[in-house]
């Protein structure tokens, strides 16, 4: 998916690259037109939706997610009226088509912002040793319903470079967003921050 680009129109960007509508909501598309975030649902046969125990299969160019709504948490918490309710979570399975392994935030980040939404947020569980799980390339998002915050995390607002400041280092957008500070916007802001923080420029920054 493209910056900026709405949901109907990389479909109808797919169905001019050859995708074919097989059912409502459902494209097949060539693999070679896809790019690594352009997504589309897919037809998920009956005993793949069990083995997989999901509720959809999104795939890209370069990952394929399982879907699955409505996992049950035991925490409590309250619907839209204000009344008592189980808290579910929204289970992203993903994996890479080469089944190679990976860890790259920004495509997870990206990966959970097209499929559940830009306002969603996600976690990713690193568990205690005697309830580990790792028999393959395989990685799970666990995303809250839209409009629930996690407690934690950094509140200071959106901040996005291509460019570290300093000594830093940040690797170029493959989609590069379209609010991503300039580099002498970053300089500014870390040197306000290092000397807020009664820290030398030279020490910190370089």
């Amino acid at each position: 998916m493209a910056e900026n680009e709405t949901a109907d129109e990389m479909r109808e960007r797919l169905l001019k690259a050859g995708g074919v509508v097989v059912a409502e909501g459902v494209m097949e598309v060539p693999m070679d037109s896809l790019g690594p975030f352009d997504f589309h649902l897919t037809p998920l046969g009956d005993g793949e939706r069990q083995a997989f125990n999901c509720d959809q299969l999104w795939v890209s160019g370069r990952y394929a997610v399982y879907v699955r709504y409505g996992h049950e948490t035991g925490w409590e918490t309250k619907d839209k009226d204000g009344q008592p309710a189980t808290l579910r979570l929204t289970h992203l399975s993903i994996k890479r088509h080469d089944r190679k392994s990976m860890h790259d935030w920004r495509d997870l980040q990206m990966i959970k912002t097209v499929l559940a939404g830009p306002e969603a947020e996600a976690m990713e569980v690193y568990p205690a040793e005697s309830r580990v799980v790792d028999t393959a390339n395989q990685y799970h998002l666990w995303v809250l319903p839209v409009g629930l915050r996690l407690p934690f995390g950094f509140t200071d607002g959106r901040l996005v470079v291509e460019q570290g400041a300093g000594k830093s280092k940040q690797r170029p957008f493959e989609v590069e967003p379209l609010d991503a500070m300039t580099q002498e916007e970053v300089k500014r802001r870390a040197l306000k921050y290092v000397r807020d923080a009664g820290l030398d420029p030279k020490d910190v920054l370089g």
